[in-house]
């Protein structure tokens, strides 16, 4: 007797924690839950159209790279877990200073997890609000943020300023251990240690 007992015991306390379940799940199946909303939306969402103002302030969308402060130090594609940024660079206008050739983002490989934002050290790259990937191809979502490769002239005249500028260099350098620029500086009357 005592196994039935048992038996009718369990198949209640599974009636029980079935109806206890239900309690929460089924007015919101039948649409009486305050909280009710679609389960599946359509594409576009006609009903709210969600809009990049209507995103949560740190929202993670697309990348962008303002090429202008870019370094091209390449951290960020060092970073990057599955190696969707690609960089190439040539030496720039000024020494220590990168022509950033290249810099493509695959959106498409992108998981947007924030590593290359967060490691920047110029803060060029930045998510954008831009959600809508949508497009027929895949390359499509590569976006190109590089200069282009530099060119022969672009090149010589890199150079001929860079000498010009070193040779302006080793100019004040000379004239700030002359004893004719110690003799203007005291005249002029900058401090010893003021002098650049």
């Amino acid at each position: 007797m005592s196994g039935f007992k048992d038996y009718v015991g369990k198949v209640w306390r599974g009636c029980e924690t079935l109806f206890m379940a239900l309690r929460t799940t089924l007015p919101y199946m039948i649409g009486a839950s305050n909280n009710y909303k679609e389960v599946t939306e359509e594409y576009p969402d006609r009903v709210s159209a969600r809009m990049p103002e209507d995103l949560p302030p740190r929202y993670r969308g697309f990348i962008h790279n303002d090429i202008e402060v870019c370094s091209g130090c390449r951290y960020c594609s060092d970073v990057c877990p599955i190696d969707c940024i690609h960089i190439e660079t040539e030496p720039g206008p000024e020494r220590n200073v990168s022509w950033v050739a290249v810099f493509d983002v695959d959106h498409a490989r992108c998981m947007f997890c924030g590593l290359c934002v967060e490691v920047c050290p110029t803060k060029s790259l930045e998510h954008t609000r831009e959600y809508q990937g949508s497009v027929f191809r895949l390359n499509d979502l590569v976006q190109s943020y590089g200069r282009g490769y530099a060119t022969r002239e672009m090149k010589a005249r890199w150079s001929t300023e860079q000498k010009a500028r070193d040779a302006r260099a080793e100019e004040q350098a000379w004239f700030e251990q002359s004893p004719v620029g110690a003799e203007l500086r005291r005249r002029m009357g900058v401090p010893e240690d003021d002098k650049k």
